[in-house]
């Protein structure tokens, strides 16, 4: 018998805006850790702070220094695109690979371990098929909880859970990246 399980991309943010945290965790069915990838979530952190955080003018990233899919040629020319991309200024800042350990880790925590008790209670019968089914059950859950700033402000889910599919990520590299990216020169690193 051949065991065949879909695997799911879970990809996570903190947002700091201000005195304002807010947390995301992106669920995807594209499984390879890559640029693309990296710039179709961009998308969604965009999206989304423009739409809650209206006067923000510069987005400034904090990742580790991974080479597959952060600090590499082809993200770097990409932000320079980031304005014209995305309506919005942006830089990055880099840490040490694999040393940047923080919020972000802690989001991806929380999310695996709600759906871990999940399963735990209700059993194998009650697994995920896919990731989409994973997003399902995650958005449910953490849109039950809302969360309000003794500061006031407007409630807001503790993580909002966000799809990107897969094919998402092949007609972005299909329609621009690939296109953008072949006019680099062909090294390795940064």
């Amino acid at each position: 018998m051949h065991w065949h399980q879909n695997q799911a991309t879970l990809f996570t943010v903190s947002l700091k805006v201000g005195d304002e945290e807010r947390n995301m965790g992106i669920i995807s069915d594209h499984t390879v850790h890559d640029t693309a990838f990296v710039y179709c979530t961009q998308q969604i952190i965009v999206e989304y702070v423009k739409r809650v955080f209206k006067d923000v003018k510069t987005i400034t990233y904090l990742s580790d220094g991974a080479s597959a899919h952060f600090k590499n040629n082809s993200n770097m020319f990409s932000l320079t695109y980031h304005q014209q991309d995305f309506g919005i200024k942006a830089n990055w800042v880099f840490s040490s690979t694999s040393h940047g350990k923080g919020p972000a880790d802690g989001i991806g925590a929380t999310i695996k371990s709600s759906a871990t008790k999940h399963l735990f209670r209700h059993g194998h019968e009650k697994s995920f098929r896919d990731a989409k089914q994973f997003y399902e059950f995650s958005l449910k859950h953490f849109d039950r909880m809302g969360v309000v700033r003794p500061s006031g402000g407007e409630p807001h889910r503790p993580i909002e859970i966000k799809f990107l599919s897969s094919g998402t990520v092949q007609q972005m590299y299909d329609d621009k990246l690939s296109i953008r990216w072949n006019k680099l020169p062909n090294t390795d690193e940064i």
